[in-house]
Order: structure tokens, then C-alpha cells, then sequence
């Protein structure tokens, strides 16, 4: 036997520790953003989006047409198909400005905390 499968078991239990006080912290943490009804990166991301596309709307076409170009490339730097960014983004824009009032689903588990 070498001296790195001796090593192996130890260390497999050393990072199954390492993932279980891991998962604990991050459920701890989770637990006191929801506690303090404190929306995460995403839930302002959404309404950031939304609210932008609504002044979008409203803005002249070159303004609305520099930000769609300004997301697409930013988009296309990323790696993702140029053509299908700008489907996926004209599908979002035309979802939101069907609706006046946001597109976004209750967060219900914030209901069960006291305000």
C-alpha cells in the first residue's frame, strides 16, 4: 500500500467535515437573512431588471436601443450565442411590459415572519 491511499480515507473524511460545517454555516446564514427579511443579490437583481426595462420603455429608441446593445454584448462577452441573447432578452422585455405590476412571485416564506 502507498503512503498516499494510507492518506486517502483521512483526507476524504477531513473534506466530508469540511462540506458538513460548510452546508451548517451557509444554513445558519440563509436562516438570518430570511429572519431579517433581507433580500439576497438575486431578488434585487430582478427588480433592478424589471424597473430598468419599465424606464426602458418610456425612454427615447436610442437610449432603449444602447442599453439592449450594452446587454448583449455584455452577454456575448461571456460566451453565451449572440443571437440567442437577443431572443431571450426581446422574450423578457415583452413578458415584463405586458404587465404593470412585477413579474415576481411572493417570497410566502417571508409572510410567517412578524414585520
Amino acid at each position: 500500500m502507498t503512503s498516499r491511499s494510507k492518506k486517502r480515507p483521512t483526507e476524504t473524511r477531513q473534506a466530508a467535515i469540511r462540506r458538513r460545517e460548510q452546508r451548517e454555516r451557509q444554513q445558519a446564514y440563509r436562516d438570518e437573512m430570511r429572519d431579517l427579511r433581507r433580500p439576497d443579490r438575486d431578488d434585487i437583481a430582478r427588480v433592478w431588471l424589471w424597473q430598468s426595462i419599465r424606464m426602458a420603455e418610456k425612454a427615447e429608441p436610442k437610449h432603449r436601443d444602447w442599453m439592449q446593445c450594452t446587454v448583449l454584448e455584455a452577454l456575448k462577452a461571456q460566451g453565451f450565442d449572440e443571437r440567442q441573447s437577443e431572443i431571450a432578452l426581446d422574450e423578457l422585455v415583452e413578458r415584463y411590459r405586458q404587465s404593470n405590476k412585477p413579474p415576481f412571485r411572493r417570497k410566502r416564506h417571508l409572510n410567517d415572519v412578524a414585520d
